[in-house]
């Protein structure tokens, strides 16, 4: 008498007759992913993409320092650049005002208890805080919590 058996290929389970895809994905155990990298299940195996702020193979991922290539930030000219772990921050040089990505240079004659006002190179006028009073010139009371244009 003759007698066989069948067992599922790699990245299968199954009795071998019928077999079915592993999600190597739903488990880290089943998967090589650096843990700063996305797993994508694919029939019969997996690969791995490092996330956004690192670089790699997906199954070794190292933080990239944005700041060391002004192409990979959007901080401001005026602003420094701090890198963090998959990612980076931008905040204005002390002299300037602003979130960062927009820096304008602080010359500020309006300062109330909680709103200000400042003048931006060619005549513009910034202010921000709270209007409840209408005090920040825009013609509404709506608080401002950043530089917005009066």
């Amino acid at each position: 008498p003759y007698s066989f058996s069948c067992a599922c290929n790699a990245g299968y389970q199954g009795d071998g007759v019928t077999c079915t895809d592993v999600d190597e994905c739903a488990e880290p155990s089943l998967n090589s992913c650096h843990v700063n990298a996305t797993c994508s299940n694919s029939l019969g195996s997996f690969g791995c993409t490092c996330k956004v702020g690192f670089q790699g193979d997906g199954l070794s991922c190292v933080d990239v320092d944005e700041c060391a290539n002004p192409s990979l930030n959007n901080c401001h000219a005026n602003a420094t650049c701090s890198n963090s772990v998959g990612g980076f921050d931008c905040a204005c040089q002390s002299e300037f005002l602003g979130n960062g990505e927009h820096c304008f240079p602080k010359q500020t004659f309006a300062l109330g208890d909680v709103h200000s006002c400042a003048i931006k190179p060619f005549s513009s006028l910034l202010c921000w805080g709270l209007n409840n009073y209408g005090q920040l010139g825009n013609g509404n009371k709506t608080n401002m919590l950043t530089p917005t244009a009066v």
